[in-house]
């Protein structure tokens, strides 16, 4: 997150990258109560919020991927 802010970006692709820097964070956050449940089954009722928090990372790396006019992020 901190090499990402201090990148030089346009406009829009910094505001993305902001955005991209805050969802990265809060999944960091979620992660950390994660490993910190007191049970396996509380750690995995926050499953769903992980994944959640994962997809809001993806939407935001596109986002500026598009921005930039890179090409699609390679999946296996």
């Amino acid at each position: 997150n901190t090499q990402l802010a201090e990148l030089p970006f346009t406009p829009d692709a910094a505001v993305i990258s902001e955005r991209l820097i805050q969802a990265n964070q809060k999944r960091s956050q979620l992660i950390q109560r994660q490993a910190q449940a007191p049970t396996l089954a509380r750690m995995r009722a926050m499953d769903g919020a992980h994944q959640a928090a994962d997809n809001a990372v993806q939407v935001q790396l596109r986002a500026l991927r598009s921005a930039l006019g890179l090409p699609p992020q390679a999946t296996n």
